[in-house]
């Protein structure tokens, strides 16, 4: 096998996920997507779309996580244990990094948590899920 340092894609083991600048812990996965806001444009007297037309822009995503235990200390967006401090986080800016070249991914700016869910299962460890809107990627 190749030496990381030579392999050409990057893996979700070399990522490291910044919130506001400091390392966000224990994250099983960061999703997310960019809505162009395209809408077709019909007219009266065919079936087909005209043309289309970008009427907005809007980033959302998802962050799952390990449940972290109260005792540790999580000051972070993601520390929110009750509704009413989900909704006091504010926005924050989530940065993904390669770790082997340094070079950042992509940066989801202005982003307001949505929603929070957990899960337990059998055999599993406790999770959590973050749902979020960005106002852009860089």
């Amino acid at each position: 096998m190749a030496d990381i340092k030579d392999q050409n894609v990057i893996g979700g083991h070399t990522a490291r996920i910044m919130l506001d600048g400091n390392d966000v812990g224990f994250v099983q996965g960061l999703t997310w997507n960019v809505d162009a806001g395209i809408q077709e444009v019909f007219v009266i007297g065919s079936v087909e779309a005209q043309e289309h037309q970008q009427v907005h822009y809007a980033v959302s995503g998802e962050i799952n996580r390990y449940y972290i235990r109260d005792n540790i200390s999580d000051s972070s967006a993601l520390g929110a244990r009750s509704a009413s401090a989900l909704i006091q986080t504010g926005t924050f800016d989530l940065t993904v990094i390669d770790t082997t070249s340094g070079q950042t991914i992509v940066t989801l700016e202005g982003c307001t948590l949505a929603s929070k869910g957990s899960g337990i299962q059998a055999g599993s460890l406790v999770s959590q899920r973050y749902s979020f809107r960005a106002l852009r990627t860089r």
